[in-house]
């Protein structure tokens, strides 16, 4: 049996109402949002804080377990934005990037 879940990632310019658009997307279609900055930290799913930069060092391997994990365990679409991860998922994942401009 394969993964269960589809992954639909939203990336772009800050401040364009991503967002808004993955939650409203997330409540009509009944999808689980993920916010993948408040994800790395509320699952520690980082290697270390820097503290010169003010960021957590996300760590790649158990972030990737964890949305695979999700994705195995749930039939409902998985919607996750943050600009600069969209980045990491393609190097995880394989994502192909779609450009509506």
């Amino acid at each position: 049996m394969g993964p269960q879940g589809s992954i639909v990632v939203i990336s772009g310019t800050p401040g364009v109402g991503k967002t808004a658009v993955a939650r409203e997307l997330s409540r009509k279609l009944n999808a689980i949002y993920l916010n993948l900055s408040s994800v790395v930290i509320e699952k520690k799913l980082y290697s270390k804080y820097d503290k010169e930069r003010e960021t957590y060092i996300i760590d790649e391997a158990k972030l990737k377990n964890y949305i695979r994990t999700l994705a195995w365990h749930t039939q409902q679409l998985i919607i996750i934005t943050k600009v600069y991860l969209f980045y990491l998922f393609r190097f995880l994942f394989g994502v192909i990037e779609i450009s509506t401009s």
